[in-house]
């Protein structure tokens, strides 16, 4: 990811990243297949993710990955505050 960011970090960001991917990858895309809206609420987050990695944010030297983790964790905060239990 980066040369400025601890391994550790790296290593937690990406498994941040792959346990959401596991968690609603396949069956979140599926879901956005058929359910009003959801498609669309998919696409804006896909466009954040962009934006986090092409200009990042103000913090330098932070790795995009690390950053990507930092927004999906607070995607996982926020289902998890839903109580479904899916994303905890």
């Amino acid at each position: 990811m980066s040369g400025d960011v601890p391994g550790w970090v790296e290593a937690s960001a990406q498994r941040t990243l792959t346990q959401l991917h596991d968690l609603v990858g396949g069956p979140g895309l599926a879901a956005a297949a058929v359910v009003p809206g959801l498609l669309a609420a998919v696409d804006q987050h896909a466009a954040a993710v962009r934006d986090i990695l092409v200009m990042g944010v103000s913090s330098r030297g932070v790795a995009g990955g690390v950053l990507l983790a930092g927004y999906a964790r607070g995607l996982m905060a926020n289902g998890a505050s839903f109580g479904d239990g899916l994303l905890t």
